[in-house]
């Protein structure tokens, strides 16, 4: 998996170069927060990175396509009860498909929704340390996305987004019903700087 990212973030801006398409890079960090695990405020910071290519479908509407890491998780210095410390590290693979449209003065807001895979999660519950997250985790997460980009120079762009799990990544297992507690949802704030090859 780890192999694969590499070859696509080196040769995905080129193919697309190749194809008449954008393509670019990015680069950003994330505050992120678990909804439903009773912890709250956007404590988790991570970071986030790969590529895109996107094309124009009519004169001010694009559509555009991400590969990229992405860190989620949550965290906070005291549990509920006021007796010890709590961190969630969850490290996806994220493919957000976006609509893109471009307003006067360089705004373009988007919006559209993301396919993630988990590929390693962590729990720390003491500072020394993490191990793996039990119970397990959904390894796949759909999410919402909705974002505003601006194009502050040719070609770079700075963009704020945020996205919020549409399927709980993780089902509570108390026996309440679902429509009292449905589960765990990713909350996340990304904030990143786009480069864009061509135009």
């Amino acid at each position: 998996m780890k192999k694969f990212f590499v070859i696509l973030l080196f040769t995905l801006p080129f193919y697309a170069q190749a194809q008449r398409f954008n393509g670019g890079i990015l680069f950003g960090i994330t505050a992120s927060q678990i909804d439903g695990d009773r912890y709250a405020g956007y404590n988790k910071g991570g970071l986030t990175g790969g590529v895109f290519v996107n094309t124009p479908v009519t004169n001010n509407l694009s559509a555009q396509m991400e590969l990229k890491y992405i860190g989620k998780g949550a965290a906070a210095k005291n549990n509920v009860d006021n007796t010890g410390y709590y961190r969630a590290k969850l490290q996806y693979i994220e493919m957000p498909l976006l609509l893109k449209y471009k307003l006067k003065h360089n705004f373009i807001p988007e919006a559209g929704a993301g396919l993630g895979y988990l590929f390693k999660a962590g729990l720390d519950l003491d500072g020394n340390g993490y191990y793996p997250y039990d119970p397990s985790l959904n390894n796949f997460e759909l999410s919402m996305i909705l974002g505003i980009s601006y194009e502050a120079f040719t070609n770079f762009f700075m963009n704020a987004r945020f996205s919020y799990s549409l399927i709980p990544i993780r089902r509570y297992e108390t026996g309440l019903p679902s429509y009292v507690v449905s589960g765990f949802y990713n909350n996340v704030l990304s904030f990143s700087l786009y480069y864009q090859f061509g135009k």
